[in-house]
């Protein structure tokens, strides 16, 4: 969550990123994991940001960046490891571009 100060309430907070590593979850393009990084590249390799994993030698992030200048705070990142999405990240940029998930 994000927005909390020491003296805030919960009830303040905003979901910043919600984090998909399990389960057979898609995006409305057919993304989901175990889909290989070909797939994703070629469905949406325009609209994608290519970053070099931080921990993971042969892993990789691929950032959906947005199209609408109204949306450009979102993203959506898939992980990349093996040459397959391992996890899904969905909402504030700075939430889902967190090394270590949303903290």
């Amino acid at each position: 969550l994000e927005g909390l100060g020491p003296d805030a309430s919960p009830l303040e907070a905003i979901v910043g990123a919600v984090i998909v590593d399990g389960g057979i979850f898609s995006t409305p393009s057919g993304m989901a994991l175990g889909t290989s990084q070909a797939d994703l590249e070629a469905a949406l390799g325009d609209q994608l940001d290519v970053s070099p994993h931080a921990y993971v030698s042969d892993g990789s992030y691929h950032d959906f960046v947005p199209n609408d200048a109204d949306e450009q705070h979102l993203r959506l990142r898939f992980v990349i490891s093996g040459g397959v999405i391992t996890e899904m990240r969905a909402g504030l940029q700075t939430s889902t571009s967190s090394i270590e998930g949303c903290s």
